[in-house]
């Protein structure tokens, strides 16, 4: 079986499973995740949390917080 790389990335956002204790038990599992995805998913989020990091070029968001 396979584990989507949603859920994984969801194990990851929601819960701070880190993507190694996930493959790990999936491993043992007799499951392998599906990495390709896990990656588009963190990088996706990655590049949303800088666009909504205080040093954005926006001049209406806050500069500290």
């Amino acid at each position: 079986g396979k584990i989507s790389g949603e859920a994984a990335f969801k194990l990851h956002d929601t819960y701070g499973f880190t993507i190694d204790l996930t493959e790990q038990m999936a491993e043992e599992q007799g499951l392998t995740i599906d990495i390709g995805e896990y990656e588009r998913l963190m990088e996706a989020a990655r590049e949303k949390a800088v666009s909504f990091s205080p040093r954005s070029s926006d001049p209406h968001r806050p500069t500290s917080i």
